[in-house]
């Protein structure tokens, strides 16, 4: 229960602005779906190859390596004599952006404004370990997972043999193409805030963990980035976070 002097304080200043922020180790990745011939001439190549060819295909496929096979350039669309960048490839299967939870913190404080100037009154949050955080305070955690076999066979598989297919054979594309299970990752690592947003209260309430939640989703490259962050059932607008560039992966799998 409120104390006196709390109920005089929302009464004064029924406004309050909590600035919460996340960082730590993520970055920007893609999943592609690149053809069987495309995977195997990059599972030949050095990794550094691909990491070349990733952070700048033009320069690689017309400068650097003339000779580098059609089929192997993935990145380049013939029809539209364009060349896509790493993060928006043909054929992408998922493009995400975050802050891996296992190594993310997290601060809270309290300011006299929504703008990131706004005088600092508070801290409400000192930084620390966002899964300690959430364990201390019970905070709601919601886990999704971003599942490549569904995005490499949308239509599913067949579920028993025929006069055409076999058990378990992918079922053709809306286009009529067979899927196929081979793939492309790319990753530009990164380090720094991910989430900046903050929760706007008109009754003068203090900040409550438990009105928080953090929605997650599980990467086939092993992170787990978050997403969304709610308070009190409303979605917190990300106003954008402020990351240094920690160097490039890549690799091609056979799903």
């Amino acid at each position: 229960m409120a104390t006196d002097e709390e109920l005089i304080e929302a009464i004064k200043r029924p406004d309050r602005y909590y600035h919460i922020s996340i960082g730590g180790y993520g970055g920007e990745t893609s999943y592609a779906r690149i053809t069987e011939a495309a995977y195997n001439y990059w599972n030949d190549q050095e990794t550094s190859e691909l990491e070349s060819y990733m952070s700048g295909a033009e320069d690689y496929a017309t400068e650097d390596h003339p000779d580098l096979p059609a089929e192997a350039n993935f990145l380049y669309n013939a029809e539209e004599e364009y060349y896509h960048d790493w993060y928006d490839p043909p054929n992408e299967l998922e493009h995400g952006w975050g802050v891996d939870i296992d190594s993310s913190w997290i601060s809270i404080e309290e300011r006299d404004g929504e703008e990131y100037a706004s005088k600092h009154l508070a801290d409400i949050v000192d930084t620390t370990d966002t899964p300690v955080y959430i364990k201390d305070n019970n905070i709601e955690k919601e886990e999704g997972t971003f599942d490549l076999d569904n995005a490499l066979y949308p239509n599913g598989h067949y579920e028993e043999d025929d006069d055409e297919h076999c058990e378990g054979d992918p079922k053709p594309l809306d286009d009529g193409t067979i899927p196929e299970c081979y793939v492309f990752y790319g990753m530009s690592a990164e380090k720094g805030t991910f989430f900046d947003g903050v929760v706007h209260v008109d009754d003068g309430s203090k900040f409550d963990p438990k009105k928080l939640k953090i929605s997650v989703e599980a990467q086939p490259n092993g992170d787990t980035i978050i997403t969304e962050v709610e308070y009190a059932g409303e979605a917190i607008e990300n106003n954008g976070g402020d990351t240094t560039g920690k160097g490039y992966y890549a690799s091609v799998w056979d799903w």
